[in-house]
């Protein structure tokens, strides 16, 4: 699908809220009316856009998704605390989701890494509970399943 018929397919699918203004970028909505836009829409490359959010209408994206052209997510990540980081991370296949990775202590460094199956089960996760760049601990549900 060219960009003119993801924009077109877009329009559509989000009920036309979001006129098209230019090329690269849809128009930005101002939910609280402040004169402030909140959320907005972004062509990205290879068919794909993003839909970009400041929750809480404080000047500073706060969430950011990334679907392709069917409007499937590839990609997610959001700020949690809301400090201008984005610290919590969601890879997706087919607009499942199949990992988070997480910044729990809010260091820009990852520390925890979730791996599921059907897009909600956890399989296994990984953490380096002490914050030093090295894992350590593991659970493994699928391993467990087949002792």
């Amino acid at each position: 699908m060219n960009r003119t018929g993801l924009v077109i397919a877009l329009v559509a699918l989000l009920g036309g809220a979001f006129p098209l203004v230019g090329q690269e970028r849809m128009n930005p909505v101002d939910e609280n009316d402040d004169g402030v836009e909140d959320q907005w829409l972004e062509l990205g490359e290879e068919d794909t856009f993003w839909f970009v959010y400041d929750t809480n209408y404080d000047g500073i994206v706060d969430y950011r998704a990334q679907m392709d052209e069917e409007g499937r997510k590839l990609y997610e990540e959001m700020d949690y605390n809301l400090d201008g980081r984005m610290d919590d991370f969601y890879y997706y296949e087919k607009g499942i989701l199949i990992r988070e990775e997480v910044d729990t202590n809010f260091d820009d460094v990852i520390d925890l890494w979730v791996f599921l199956e059907d897009g909600v089960f956890v399989r296994r996760y990984e953490q380096d509970t002490d914050f030093d760049g090295e894992i350590d601990l593991v659970k493994d549900y699928a391993a467990e399943e087949g002792e």
